[in-house]
């Protein structure tokens, strides 16, 4: 083995042992961030019980006390009265603090109350009449009516155009994600079955 073969031996087995690693680390960091989060809510009420208690037993009962709290406040806001109270409280303090506004855009599209970017695909027709392009909807304007749509292009998907676009300019496909970007990655490779694939609604 040359020496060219042996650095390319080592260097492909090293990264091919960091992307196994990387996830695991990061997914353990994540677990700890969260574990350490509960502990940060628990703690108050676990002070709140005699020493003398059973320590699991506590964390236990705390733990369900701030479940059923959240399920009352979740409760509340489902309300009219309820959401106008926490619109107004949001608008006027916590809605001020910096960062909140994207820490509650991430939480609500991890639970799935917002729609993720780059979860419809769609065609749209920006140029020329007749030739379509591959794009996802990134954002939508429900007070205007339009859609942002950023379409991608090949070879590369990090480069590409950002279009605002009416809901009658645009085709819903009913297409996952990944198999429209790995089309645009393969420089069109599998469009024909997209095509043949019904529109979706929006």
């Amino acid at each position: 083995m040359n020496k060219h073969k042996l650095r390319n031996f080592l260097a492909t087995t090293f990264l091919g042992g960091v992307v196994v690693i990387l996830p695991l680390a990061i997914f353990g960091l994540l677990a700890n961030w969260i574990i350490g989060i509960i502990g940060g809510f628990l703690d108050p009420v676990v002070s709140l019980f005699p020493e003398s208690w059973n320590v699991t037993l506590v964390k236990l009962i705390a733990f369900a006390i701030i479940t059923v709290l959240c399920f009352l406040i979740g409760l509340s806001v489902r309300t009219q009265i309820g959401t106008a109270i926490f619109s107004l409280f949001e608008e006027n303090t916590i809605g001020r603090l910096p960062f909140y506004s994207v820490i509650k855009e991430t939480v609500q599209q991890f639970i799935g109350k917002e729609k993720t970017p780059f979860s419809r695909v769609v065609l749209v027709e920006p140029f020329t009449k007749g030739a379509k392009m591959i794009g996802f909807v990134t954002d939508e304007n429900e007070e205007e009516g339009t859609y942002t749509v950023f379409a991608p292009t090949a070879p590369n998907p990090t480069n590409g155009y950002v279009f605002i676009l009416t809901k009658e300019q645009i085709e819903f496909l009913d297409v996952k994600s990944e198999q429209a970007m790995k089309s645009i990655v393969s420089l069109g490779a599998g469009t024909a079955g997209m095509a043949k694939v019904g529109k979706a609604t929006s």
